[in-house]
């Protein structure tokens, strides 16, 4: 019984991070912040609360297969969330902070983000904005289980016109490189 009850206590721990042996096994991992844990933002400091990152600067996706929706809350302040899209005219790219970070940190962000639950972070392509380097990294995106009630009306691209202004993380497909 000690054994089932310390299996089931590991796995509650492990909830968010159900990759927790190969996030351990690597001593840094690249994470795409474009939402409200970006510099300046909000909840920025729940990535610095511990001291194991480093900046690297502005980056955006190198692909333009990306929808917004805004999560709000009468706990936390709105959140973009972006979710995967088959690529159109209201695709964009979306745009953000890239930092290193330590695995534990990695953990971290996967409990604020709610990984495995609302969000599945997932590895994809990012460009660095000074030095157009293309780099790897974690990304947060909206999973698609979780919002299945409402997917089709909750998760759609906003127009140019319902572009909401005080979330600049997205840069539309038709005017990135314009």
């Amino acid at each position: 019984m000690k054994k089932l009850s310390a299996l089931s206590r590991q796995l509650d721990e492990n909830y968010y991070t159900p990759d927790m042996p190969r996030v351990m096994r690597k001593e840094a991992h690249y994470v795409f912040i474009p939402d409200n844990m970006m510099r300046g933002e909000a909840r920025h400091h729940k990535l610095t609360a511990n001291d194991d990152y480093n900046y690297f600067g502005k980056a955006f996706t190198k692909t333009a297969t990306y929808g917004i929706m805004i999560m709000r809350s009468k706990i936390e302040p709105a959140n973009a969330l972006y979710f995967e899209v088959t690529p159109n005219k209201e695709s964009a790219f979306v745009y953000g902070d890239l930092y290193e970070v330590s695995p534990e940190t990695l953990v971290d962000l996967d409990y604020h983000q709610a990984n495995n639950l609302i969000t599945m972070r997932k590895e994809v392509s990012v460009v660095l904005q000074k030095k157009n380097a293309e780099v790897k990294a974690w990304m947060y995106l909206a999973d698609p289980n979780y919002f299945s009630d409402t997917f089709n009306e909750r998760l759609s691209p906003y127009t140019l016109r319902e572009y909401l202004w005080n979330v600049p993380v997205i840069a539309w497909a038709q005017s990135i490189f314009q």
